[in-house]
């Protein structure tokens, strides 16, 4: 299970930062994938959304034109209520 938890059904947005060795922002053309849902690239193709994900764990990979790549790994997870806990204090 991830540290990232999104409920199933909204749309997230990924944003790639591109930095060269000294940490300074370089402009790229990446190309992106994901193991579930639908990918809708910004024209910059700096961010990207991922919608229609299914429920559990979601990989979005990045690579260049010279193999640079990077990836995140989020849950998706069901928004719908299962259960309630009470405490008495």
């Amino acid at each position: 299970m991830s540290d990232q938890q999104f409920p199933a059904g909204q749309p997230r947005t990924i944003t790639a930062a591109v930095t060269n060795a000294e940490g300074v922002a370089v402009p790229d053309t990446l190309s992106w994938s994901a193991n579930s849902g639908t990918l809708t690239v910004a024209p910059d193709t700096l961010s990207a959304t991922l919608d229609n994900a299914a429920i559990g764990t979601v990989t979005v990979s990045v690579n260049d034109a010279i193999s640079v790549t990077a990836s995140v790994s989020f849950d998706v997870v069901d928004a719908t209520p299962a259960a309630i806990a009470l405490t008495v204090s």
